[in-house]
């Protein structure tokens, strides 16, 4: 995976993984990673996309990808920015578990 490149994408079993900060492309996730990674799109029968930038949950099916928008962990003292925006750290991780056609858990850790 490309470290510069804005989206990235690896297969697990028939799953594609897709990876972008989310702060650009976002009306077009769909078309974007079917053009950019088309065998990995081809070859899956599940597709996740994770994204951040907007410091919340959120879960989306775009049709043809499912987006899992994830939030921000954040120092219990929070920069400038973050308190004008009014962000707030849940202090979680998701850990989201593949089987070879699909998720077979969520987890969150505290």
């Amino acid at each position: 995976i490309d470290l510069y490149e804005h989206y990235k994408a690896t297969s697990v079993g028939h799953n594609m993984i897709g990876v972008t900060h989310g702060d650009k492309g976002k009306r077009n996730y769909v078309s974007i990673y079917a053009s950019k990674f088309p065998v990995e799109w081809a070859k899956a029968t599940n597709r996740e996309l994770f994204t951040g930038h907007l410091h919340t949950e959120l879960d989306k099916d775009l049709g043809g990808i499912f987006q899992r928008q994830v939030s921000t962990l954040k120092p219990e003292e929070l920069d400038q920015w973050s308190k004008d925006l009014g962000a707030v750290s849940r202090r979680t991780f998701a850990l989201v578990e593949y089987n070879e056609d699909m998720v077979s858990d969520l987890h969150y850790v505290y």
